[in-house]
Order: C-alpha cells, then sequence, then structure tokens
C-alpha cells in the first residue's frame, strides 16, 4: 500500500461489525495520502446504509482536489 501515491478515501461506518475500525485505520495509515472518513450510523454498506452522509463525504473529498 505504501507505493499508492494516489488519493485514497477510506470510509467506515461507526456501527460496521464487519471490519473493525482498527482495520480501517490501519489501511488509511498504510496509504500515503489517505484520509479515513467515519460515517456515524452507518454499518458495512455505509452507501446503502446512509446515503446522504456517503455522497458528503465523497463529494468533499473530491473537491479537495484529490
Amino acid at each position: 500500500l505504501a507505493e499508492i501515491t494516489a488519493p485514497a478515501l477510506v470510509l467506515w461506518g461507526s456501527e460496521d461489525i464487519e471490519v473493525p475500525r482498527g482495520y480501517s485505520g490501519r489501511r488509511a495509515a498504510a496509504l500515503p495520502h489517505a484520509i479515513l472518513s467515519v460515517i456515524e450510523g452507518s454499518g458495512h454498506k455505509s452507501c446503502a446504509d446512509r446515503p446522504e452522509a456517503f455522497n458528503k463525504a465523497v463529494l468533499a473529498f473530491l473537491s479537495e482536489g484529490n
């Protein structure tokens, strides 16, 4: 992962029981240009659980020039 130079957005749902937050945090830390965004109240499928929050996170990431 350290060789990936592209900006990356790692999304994690605060209610995700499939992937613990620690894994998402380590993945984001391993990517040189990653941002970890937590979708509060969402499970593993944040795009379906909380579509507005998901879209907001993605659009914010993209608008920052990523």
